[in-house]
């Protein structure tokens, strides 16, 4: 069977860049000289601005024996460009970058500044705008040499990763387009998501977690609980757990199985004040006592109110972080300001994070419970 899906994998593939390959004699690019890039790295280099790492997909491994997979290639350079062709010269293949599946780019060059990595993926027009951008602490070159039991190519699995946390509000999904959006607009402050090796599995990695930029610079994080009250707040929440204690003693396991919100900005005497209120639905997923949902129908209003209390706490505590501990507007209420009223925002751009700082935020959360499960009486 895995044989059979590597076979499919490889075909896919091949057929996909069969416009690369076969569009025209004479710019016709052969498979065993094109290099496919499948992720790109970036970190301070030791001596030089940058070091650049690649992921290649390795099409010398053999498809019969279930070996396809990729290398991961690095080098240094004053510029990004020179790194890339060092690693070209290395291994003498023509590079294609339009199939690759994300960018990484690790802490200490992402607090430098992130501005000439962008101008860079934005001019190589190979590069798709639709790209998305992770941030890491740990070593590029771990990152992009994972190895993940579900995908002998771990780029792919990385974006599987993230479209899942990003699901359960755990990470985002930011690309070099909204990018490029974000900070163009309100208080030029924007998020990524994190990626880094699992400490414990050294085959493996993890994505949960914010990193907040301002003005194209990496300032702090977001851990994965702020980050889930960061995403409670965009309403962008569509999968995911909350657990609550019910009656003292009944641990109670909610499925989250959408979320939106509505987030109200406005400056009155010079202040900020705004108004979020999140609306979830979700359904039981698991009780540890007894409940009759028909003997006693207030059960649903009473467990509804509990989840209210969980998300509101989590919700919280991001809007903590963001006004005392980061200082900066990176839940990014100045950017539904600029866009809904404008010329209010004029008037306070200059001062935007000490009104931020110093904002009334208030917030209600309303859950709906819409299914008990598959009875309304449940285990003892």
């Amino acid at each position: 069977m895995k044989k059979r899906w590597t076979k499919i994998i490889c075909l896919f593939i091949i057929c996909s860049f069969s416009s690369v390959f076969f569009t025209g004699c004479t710019n016709a690019v052969e498979l065993e000289n094109l290099g496919i890039i499948l992720a790109l790295g970036f970190e301070a280099g030791e001596n030089t601005n940058f070091k650049i790492s690649v992921q290649l997909l390795d099409i010398d491994s053999k498809i019969n024996d279930n070996k396809i997979g990729s290398q991961v290639y690095e080098e240094e350079g004053e510029t990004i460009i020179d790194a890339i062709e060092k690693i070209n010269k290395k291994v003498g293949r023509k590079f294609n970058f339009s199939h690759a599946q994300y960018v990484v780019i690790e802490d200490s060059l992402a607090r430098k500044g992130i501005g000439e990595i962008v101008d860079f993926l934005l001019r190589f027009n190979q590069i798709r705008p639709d790209l998305p951008i992770l941030i890491t602490e740990s070593k590029v070159e771990d990152i992009l040499m994972a190895k993940v039991s579900t995908n002998k190519i771990s780029a792919f699995s990385v974006n599987d990763l993230n479209d899942v946390q990003r699901k359960r509000g755990y990470s985002v999904k930011t690309t070099i387009q909204r990018y490029i959006s974000n900070i163009n607009a309100g208080p030029k402050c924007d998020i990524f998501g994190v990626i880094r090796t699992n400490k414990n599995q050294n085959e493996n990695y993890i994505i949960s977690g914010l990193a907040v930029f301002k003005e194209g610079k990496l300032i702090g994080y977001f851990s994965q609980e702020e980050a889930r009250g960061v995403n409670f707040i965009k309403g962008k929440i569509s999968k995911g757990i909350v657990s609550i204690l019910f009656d003292n003693n009944n641990n109670i396991g909610l499925e989250i199985y959408d979320s939106s919100s509505k987030i109200e900005t406005k400056i009155v005497k010079g202040k900020l004040q705004v108004k979020v209120k999140i609306s979830v639905k979700s359904n039981i997923y698991e009780v540890s006592k007894q409940l009759d949902f028909v003997k006693n129908p207030q059960l649903l209003s009473e467990i509804s109110k509990k989840e209210d209390e969980v998300i509101y706490a989590e919700v919280k505590m991001a809007i903590y972080k963001a006004q005392k501990k980061l200082g900066i507007d990176a839940l990014q209420f100045g950017e539904n300001l600029y866009r809904k009223k404008y010329s209010q925002w004029k008037s306070v751009t200059n001062q935007w994070d000490k009104i931020f700082k110093e904002a009334n935020i208030q917030v209600e959360v309303v859950s709906k419970i819409n299914q008990t499960g598959g009875t309304n009486k449940l285990k003892q």
